[in-house]
C-alpha cells in the first residue's frame, strides 16, 4: 500500500513533466510516421532527387567549416609558402572534427574533394586579405 501511495504522489508531483513529456514523444511519433509514409510513397527517383539535396547540404556545410579552416591556417602560417603543410593542417582538422569521415569507402575520392574545397576557400580567403590590406593602404592625393 505504501509503494501505491508513493507512486501517486510522484504522478501527482510531477504531473506537468509527464504530460509534456508524453506530448513530446507522441508529436516525434507523428512526424516519424509522416515522414516515413512519405518516404515509402516516394518514386525512386525521388527518393535519389531527396538524397542529392542532403548531400548537397551537407557538402555547403562542410565548405563553410573549410573556410574557417583555411583562414586560421592562413593566419597561423602567414607569409612562409607552407602550403602543403597548411592543407595537411586543414585536412587533419577536419578529420578531427568529423571522425566519421574516417568511415567514408572511398578516401581518395574524399581527398580530392576536400582539396577542391580548400583550393576554393583559399580563394576567397586571399581575395579578402587583398581587400583588407588595400583598405589598410593610405590614401595620397594626387
Amino acid at each position: 500500500m505504501e509503494a501505491i501511495m508513493r507512486f501517486l504522489t510522484f504522478i501527482i508531483q510531477n504531473w506537468t513533466a509527464i504530460v509534456a513529456i508524453a506530448a513530446l514523444l507522441f508529436a516525434i511519433y507523428l512526424k516519424a510516421k509522416t515522414e516515413i509514409s512519405k518516404w515509402l510513397k516516394m518514386t525512386d527517383e525521388e527518393k535519389q532527387k531527396e538524397l542529392d539535396n542532403q548531400v548537397a547540404k551537407a557538402k555547403q556545410a562542410i565548405a563553410s567549416y573549410i573556410l574557417s579552416y583555411v583562414a586560421t591556417a592562413e593566419i597561423d602560417w602567414e607569409g612562409t609558402g607552407l602550403g602543403p603543410i597548411k592543407r595537411a593542417q586543414v585536412i587533419e582538422k577536419i578529420y578531427k572534427d568529423y571522425p566519421i569521415l574516417l568511415d567514408v569507402v572511398d578516401q581518395t575520392a574524399l581527398i580530392q574533394f576536400i582539396d577542391t574545397l580548400i583550393d576554393e576557400a583559399l580563394e576567397v580567403v586571399r581575395e579578402r586579405l587583398r581587400k583588407e590590406a588595400a583598405s589598410q593602404l593610405p590614401i595620397t592625393q594626387v
